[in-house]
């Protein structure tokens, strides 16, 4: 619900995805999906929004990175 926790969130889900090895397999699949949800929801382009939506687009991105195995 609020923009600046969410833009937190996603920012920390793509740290974790950097450092955390092998153990994000158990969660990768939801958290992509989760992710996908937070960039394609109706809302994500808003000026309130778009931060968040950036940083969920940056941690998908470290997914792929970092964590290219369980793609």
């Amino acid at each position: 619900q609020n923009p600046g926790v969410r833009q937190a969130s996603v920012y920390g889900i793509g740290e974790v995805a950097k450092v955390s090895g092998e153990q994000f397999r158990a969660i990768a699949a939801d958290v992509l999906m989760r992710l996908t949800t937070a960039i394609t929801f109706p809302q994500a382009r808003d000026k309130d929004n778009i931060t968040a939506t950036e940083n969920a687009m940056s941690a998908v991105g470290k997914i792929i990175q970092f964590q290219s195995a369980v793609i």
